[in-house]
């Protein structure tokens, strides 16, 4: 299957949890929410991995394998290091939502090669995307409302995620099904040879 459901259920409910625990407690010591991504992170990049070598994933096999390791990397420099990356965190968190977002849209542009999916899909991706341009750029005068804003973007991105993942899953569903009908269709017909 090009696109594994459980794998996007997975990210968005992760997201969620992060993203509301960012939001209610903004002011709680950074090295501690460093490392907490960082085994979300590890956590993401081995569910890719694993998903990568299942034989139905295709010709997504590769990019999910990159995305596995880079994130396990990743993550795993963030927990061994957090007091290093407390000094550069704004640009930490965008660059992981522009990292999210971006495998995102490349992942729906995949998904589009094979079926009819909406190009509504595309909202949630691209505001992720935004919302990691603009944490990088770093307009805010404190970290907790920057804490704040990464809560909020990663619960944006937990909800579209949810919902892409399950119009995707329909879609799939719908094609799966259109192509089992048409083969249905198709009999075997007995014949003889003439001579």
């Amino acid at each position: 299957m090009f696109f594994d459901r459980s794998y996007g259920y997975s990210r968005a409910i992760l997201a969620a949890i992060l993203g509301i625990v960012l939001i209610i407690w903004p002011g709680t010591a950074v090295r501690t929410i460093i490392i907490v991504i960082g085994a979300v992170l590890m956590l993401l990049g081995a569910v890719s991995l694993i998903f990568s070598k299942k034989p139905e994933e295709g010709q997504n096999r590769s990019l999910l394998s990159l995305n596995g390791i880079a994130s396990l990397v990743f993550g795993l420099i963030l927990v061994i290091f957090p007091t290093f990356f407390a000094g550069i965190i704004m640009f930490l968190f965008g660059a992981i939502l522009l990292i999210v977002g971006v495998s995102e849209v490349a992942n729906l542009i995949s998904v589009r090669r094979e079926t009819k999916a909406p190009v509504s899909l595309f909202l949630g991706p691209v505001i992720t995307t935004a919302c990691g341009i603009v944490i990088f750029f770093n307009p805010f005068s404190t970290i907790e409302w920057l804490f704040i804003f990464f809560g909020i973007s990663l619960l944006v991105y937990a909800i579209t995620e949810f919902l892409s993942t399950k119009k995707i899953r329909k879609i799939y569903r719908d094609f799966t099904a259109s192509k089992e009908k048409e083969s249905d269709l198709i009999e075997d017909v007995k014949y003889e040879e003439v001579e």
